[in-house]
């Protein structure tokens, strides 16, 4: 489980980088090309950006360190909650936008769980 963790969280390292740098190219397949190209959409996709980067960074220095990292999983798990709550709902995403962000989110959300869980149950067990 620790390994799927570590790999979501080099991808919200790579992925928030990406909305950072290049916030129109990041989103575009998500909410499609015209609404990735608006300065307003570009801001907020950077402060998306900052927040996985700022997740992923801070899940990995406490994996990479032997720290308990489930605060730092849950915190991304709630982002991605919310990412697919406002993906799900929303009336004018693509709809392969729709269904890749749902993919995404909904493992994110599982391998979160799971770590939480497993984490939960060796404290128990002790």
């Amino acid at each position: 489980m620790q390994n799927l963790v570590r790999s979501l969280a080099v991808g919200r390292i790579a992925f928030g980088a990406a909305m950072l740098l290049k916030p129109d190219a990041a989103v575009r397949g998500w909410i499609g090309s015209r609404a990735a190209s608006y300065g307003g959409t570009q801001a907020i996709t950077q402060g998306f950006g900052a927040r996985d980067l700022s997740l992923g960074a801070g899940t990995l220095a406490a994996l990479m360190s032997g720290q308990d990292a489930r605060e730092w999983v849950l915190a991304g798990a709630f982002g991605d909650l919310a990412d697919f709550a406002a993906t799900a709902t929303a009336e004018d995403i693509p709809l392969s936008g729709r269904l890749i962000v749902l993919a995404m989110a909904s493992s994110a959300i599982a391998i979160s769980v799971g770590y939480i869980a497993a984490g939960r149950s060796n404290e128990l067990a002790q």
